[in-house]
């Protein structure tokens, strides 16, 4: 992952720090209609599946797996759409595209993983 140093108040206050749209939970908060405890479990669980889903993806990169990598994005995909980023899904069919091409110039990766970096560090706020 690049390294950014964002603080939890730069996710909220700074909206274009990567050029993309700021994660928010309306969607959790549509899914759990006032319930805080479901909530909660479910956001565990997106931070969990996430980590898990981006070292994979890192793992796959880095060997070159590109077909798996893909897969990858695909999954992480439904993430970024959870977390209401609307260009970042866009971002990310495009990236999973790329992968699928295996063209090698993969132009959506910086910003792909720019944005993989402040879904983690949102998550890391709640």
């Amino acid at each position: 992952m690049i390294e950014e140093n964002f603080t939890c108040q730069q996710l909220y206050v700074t909206p274009n720090t990567l050029k993309l749209e700021k994660p928010n939970t309306s969607y959790i908060d549509q899914l759990s209609v006032d319930d805080i405890a479901f909530k909660n479990k479910f956001i565990k669980l997106i931070k969990k599946e996430l980590t898990v889903e981006i070292d994979s993806y890192k793992k796959a990169i880095s060997n070159k797996e590109y077909l798996k990598a893909s897969q990858l994005v695909h999954r992480l995909k439904h993430k970024v759409s959870i977390l209401g980023l609307k260009k970042g899904y866009n971002l990310a069919l495009d990236f999973e595209n790329e992968l699928k091409e295996n063209t090698n110039s993969f132009a959506s990766k910086e910003k792909f993983d720019k944005m993989l970096n402040k879904m983690v560090k949102f998550l890391e706020c709640l």
